[in-house]
């Protein structure tokens, strides 16, 4: 029992320990005879630089790649694919790396080439789990054919690009010497023209001394004008005698216009006063010409009127004709019949009342009341007669007197009528209205005569007033005149005095002048020069400016070709100049420990199985000729070497942690590492169960050194080609391996391996419970030939 437990134990340890020591001398493995296989993408857009020049940068950088040797011994495979299959074979382990060239990437090498720009174009690398350390040389690959493809290319653009620049400097510079000439031609000019100046002001000068001696001829002219001057003081003595004639000529003027000033006063007073009744006048015409237009209206209504009352008459007269008195005669027949007729009604009642009295016996009450009415009617009875017989004769007193007095009103009306014929109507009345319109229309006439003579009075009045201030001033200048002729007098002696005095000071002035005008002609010749002089100066000058300005611009253009760069600029672009091409590195090479990983744990899981498998030993005869089934016979028999393989796988995913290994899925890694030991345990136990034990350790060594060659860690997956390119996805070292990447680097897809090593499992089941199987069959024949022969 002690030896089956440390069996056990030695079966549980063997596939750490191996795996331990083959992934610590992983880490010093040498892969360099490998190749690794890398994906290039192309985005890149052909650029084209300022003068017509294309870089197509990506395609360059390709073809450069493409014939580049591998360096260090790492055969370097670049296949040129699309981005979709550059991925796709990325996360498949298919292509350790994939190079994209992005679509600026030549437009970046044109800018540098130009000077726009001084970052260099960058291409991405992105490396794949799977990849190793040797996916370095793909980084060391770009960098050294970006420096052959594009270093001279950028070194000679950048000289040529500074020598252009010189030149521009060059031609600058000489047109900066060309202005400074220019300033040196203007200042000759101005020179020149100060010269001119000197000279003028040398003229100016002897102008002067010209001007001094004409001084002293205008002192001779001064004598010749005191001479000329006497003749005039005898005209002044002349003068003064007329001037006293002249005074008293203007004493009898002053005389005459005080008096036509007094009549001037006079008359304007008399002018005022008339305006003022002229005034009065016109209002007072105004309003009598109204009154005659009033009159002449009302005369026309009266006549109207006196017509209508005529015309009425007459209709009255007519009228008084027709009207009948008799009628009031019988009114008084009438009413005298009324009264008979109410003494009748008085007597019917009284007889009622007799009638009431009989009705006594009857009813008191009724009869009382009927007595009373009877009485009151027989009252009002007598009343109403006593009435009617009064005003029967009333009645006939009035109509009396009415025809009476319509006789009287019919003749007066006759005789008013006949008094309006003779004087108030039909010519008269036509005489009377035509006398009132005459009338009203003289009055009118005279209104307007006396409105035109009160216009006219103002201008009237105005013209008295200017005669009289008229009168005033020549009354006042005359006696201005008669006081100026004395003075006039006076002064005629005093002129006699100072023309002597003039003519002295007209002779000193009549010299000077002459010899000033003369030199002042040539002080102003002397001017005029020295105007010119002071133009070409100002030439001078201005040419000087434009020069200089022309200096100037010239040398600032000068200064803008001159490259200026910072001490940070310049060091990018030296960088830039000697690195072209940068490389954007994504991703994270694995280490050997993870790189061998999945082919030690392969290795290990084969070897320890088979181990486990041999340590359990087979099955005995007696197990064979049980009554189990064989299908129960052949789980008897792996059980034990299941539970060993299992712990095994978890001890070896222990060991990948202790070693430093850290797997994409770690619970991935255990899962996998205990199914891959379960897997193998039954497929060796299926070659020793058809080949025995000696013949199952020989068919298991053979199998796994033929797939080694198909481990990734030995070749890489793309490399191998021919039946093991082929068979490798179907065979179960090279499934387990692929199973394991993806569980410890997570490259590529475990489904396939995972049903490959299925189908490997079953396939061994199947064929350990066939050979269990065909054991007991040679069993049973091996018994009966015993029994046979004894």
């Amino acid at each position: 029992m002690r030896k089956h437990r440390i069996l056990y134990a030695f079966l549980l340890l063997l596939p750490a320990v191996l795996s331990l020591a083959a992934l610590a001398g992983a880490d010093n493995a040498d892969g360099g005879a490998s190749r690794v296989r890398a994906a290039i993408v192309n985005d890149d857009q052909i650029a084209t630089t300022a003068d017509g020049t294309q870089i197509p940068g990506g395609r360059q950088i390709i073809a450069e790649l493409t014939k580049d040797p591998a360096p260090a011994g790492a055969s370097l495979t670049w296949e040129v694919v699309s981005a979709q299959s550059a991925q796709s074979g990325l996360d498949d382990g298919a292509y350790q790396a994939v190079v994209t060239i992005p679509a600026d990437f030549s437009q970046g090498l044109a800018s540098v080439i130009e000077g726009e720009s001084t970052a260099a174009p960058v291409v991405t690398v992105r490396t794949g789990n799977g990849a190793d350390a040797r996916a370095g040389a793909i980084n060391e690959a770009l960098v050294r054919a970006a420096g052959t493809q594009f270093g001279g290319t950028l070194t000679i653009a950048y000289i040529s690009r500074a020598m252009t620049g010189l030149s521009q400097v060059s031609d600058s510079l000489s047109a900066a010497a060309d202005g400074a000439r220019k300033v040196a031609d203007g200042q000759g000019e101005a020179m020149s023209g100060a010269a001119q100046l000197a000279s003028a002001a040398g003229q100016l000068d002897s102008g002067l001394g010209q001007l001094a001696s004409g001084a002293g001829q205008l002192d001779s002219g001064a004598h010749q004008l005191s001479a000329n001057t006497a003749a005039a003081s005898a005209g002044a003595g002349q003068l003064a005698s007329g001037t006293a004639q002249l005074e008293g000529g203007l004493g009898a003027l002053d005389s005459g216009a005080n008096d036509l000033s007094g009549g001037a006063a006079r008359l304007d007073a008399g002018i005022t006063a008339y305006v003022q009744g002229a005034g009065a006048l016109d209002a007072n015409g105004q309003t009598l010409a109204s009154g005659a237009q009033s009159l002449a209206g009302s005369i026309d209504s009266y006549i109207a009127g006196v017509a209508g009352v005529h015309a009425g008459i007459g209709q009255i007269r007519g009228q008084l004709g027709q009207f009948d008195t008799s009628g009031l005669a019988g009114m008084q027949t009438q009413l005298q019949g009324a009264a008979a007729g109410a003494g009748t009604l008085a007597e019917g009642a009284s007889q009622i009342e007799g009638l009431v009295g009989a009705c006594q016996a009857g009813s008191a009450e009724a009869c009382a009341g009927i007595t009373a009415a009877a009485q009151q009617l027989n009252q009002g009875a007598a009343g109403l007669r006593s009435q009617l017989e009064s005003g029967a004769s009333q009645v006939g007193g009035a109509a009396a007197q009415l025809g009476g007095g319509l006789a009287q009103l019919d003749g007066g009306l006759e005789q008013l009528s006949s008094g309006m014929d003779a004087g108030l109507v039909g010519s008269s009345a036509d005489q009377l209205s035509a006398g009132a319109h005459a009338l009203a229309e003289g009055v009118g006439q005279m209104a307007s005569g006396l409105s035109a003579l009160n216009s006219a009075s103002p201008a009237l009045s105005d013209a008295s007033a200017r005669v009289a201030q008229g009168s005033t001033a020549l009354s006042g200048a005359a006696a201005s005149a008669s006081s100026a002729s004395t003075s006039l007098s006076a002064g005629a002696a005093e002129l006699a005095s100072g023309t002597g005095q003039l003519a002295a000071g007209a002779e000193d002035l009549s010299g000077a002048t002459g010899v000033l005008a003369a030199g002042s002609s040539e002080l102003a010749q002397g001017g005029g020069r020295m105007s010119g002089a002071a133009a070409q100066l100002g030439q001078g000058l201005g040419q000087l400016q434009s020069g200089a300005d022309s200096l100037a611009d010239q040398l600032g253009a000068a200064a803008q070709q001159v490259p200026s760069y910072t001490q940070d600029q310049a060091d990018e672009s030296a960088r830039a100049i000697g690195a072209p091409v940068g490389v954007d590195a994504s991703g994270q090479a694995a280490d050997a420990q993870a790189l061998w990983a999945p082919t030690v744990v392969a290795l290990v899981a084969w070897v320890g199985a088979l181990v486990g498998v041999v340590g359990a030993g087979a099955l005995s005869s007696r197990s064979i000729d049980s009554p189990s089934s064989p299908a129960q016979l052949a789980w008897a028999s792996l059980s034990k070497p299941l539970v060993v393989s299992v712990l095994a796988g978890g001890a070896v995913a222990g060991v990948l942690a202790l070693a430093g290994v850290v797997p994409t899925h770690p619970l991935g890694a255990v899962v996998v590492a205990t199914g891959v030991f379960a897997a193998f345990t039954v497929v060796n136990q299926a070659l020793i169960g058809v080949f025995g034990r000696n013949g199952g350790l020989i068919a298991s060594g053979a199998g796994a050194l033929a797939q080694i060659t198909t481990l990734s860690a030995v070749a890489p997956p793309d490399s191998l080609g021919g039946a093991f390119g082929a068979l490798r996805p179907i065979m179960p070292l090279s499934a387990a391996d692929t199973v394991m990447r993806w569980a410890v680097l997570g490259v590529g897809s475990p489904t396939r391996a995972s049903w490959a090593l299925a189908l490997w499992t079953g396939a061994s089941l199947l064929v350990v419970v066939a050979a269990i199987a065909k054991r007991r069959r040679t069993s049973l024949a091996e018994l009966r030939v015993e029994a046979a022969v004894a």
